[in-house]
């Protein structure tokens, strides 16, 4: 992350869902010299392909049924900024060559317009899938991938990080208490050994989520205890 936030280079981020993903790429933004800028968040598989085209590119007034008002896409929109594009591997095979024209030119074209526009921000692609996988099976072009992973950011599952969860159980702690109008005295005896021995198949997600449930469970002044969390980290399933 470090690296990425001084480099001006796109960013790639995969890893398992929950792992963390969209708060490392908004992280990145908010340390890096484009964090006074906007930051411009867009989901590629919540969008249907004819309504993606445009709110990635924009697109001329007219230029098509329903198109009653020039639209400016995210490059421009975030000026100077970053660009985030989760589930970037949904994206339909065609619409990733202009994306991958846009990253190497920083140039963009309007949907019906001949102009094109210069554009400076940054692009932060997600995927929760093995995107060299996907380049393989021919679901993804393999030139804007070479373009992408030339600075990769992989994120482990927490299964594989368990050293990692005490702080990251003190961080989730913190912010749910700051937000709390009762204040708890921290977390009590095991609670930490029963956290390491879960496996967390929803990752940094799942924990944040037991960590708030247990805060919301325990009482005024009191410590946080096993009994707090979900049956299934109690048992270790």
């Amino acid at each position: 992350m470090e690296q990425a936030i001084d480099s001006h280079l796109d960013v790639l981020i995969t890893g398992e869902t929950g792992t963390g993903k969209e708060l490392v790429a908004k992280e990145i933004h908010d340390h890096s010299p484009r964090k006074d800028k906007r930051l411009i968040a867009l989901n590629c598989g919540a969008v249907p392909k004819e309504v993606l085209f445009s709110e990635l590119f924009g697109h001329r007034q007219n230029v098509f049924n329903g198109a009653i008002e020039v639209q400016v896409g995210v490059f421009e929109a975030a000026e100077g900024g970053t660009v985030i594009l989760d589930d970037i591997d949904s994206m339909p095979l065609d619409i990733q060559l202009y994306l991958l024209t846009v990253l190497t030119e920083r140039r963009v074209q309007r949907r019906g317009e001949d102009t094109l526009r210069e554009v400076n921000m940054r692009v932060i692609a997600i995927s929760n899938h093995d995107m060299s996988r996907e380049v393989k099976t021919g679901r993804f072009r393999e030139d804007l991938y070479d373009r992408l992973s030339r600075f990769h950011i992989h994120l482990p599952p927490l299964r594989g990080r368990l050293e990692d969860i005490p702080l990251l159980a003190e961080h989730f702690y913190r912010q749910v208490c700051c937000q709390m109008p009762r204040a708890l005295d921290g977390f009590g005896p095991g609670v930490m050994e029963m956290l390491q021995s879960y496996h967390w198949p929803g990752n940094v997600r799942e924990l944040r989520n037991e960590i708030r449930q247990a805060c919301m469970l325990a009482q005024y002044g009191e410590r946080i205890q096993k009994h707090h969390f979900s049956s299934q980290l109690q048992i270790g399933k």
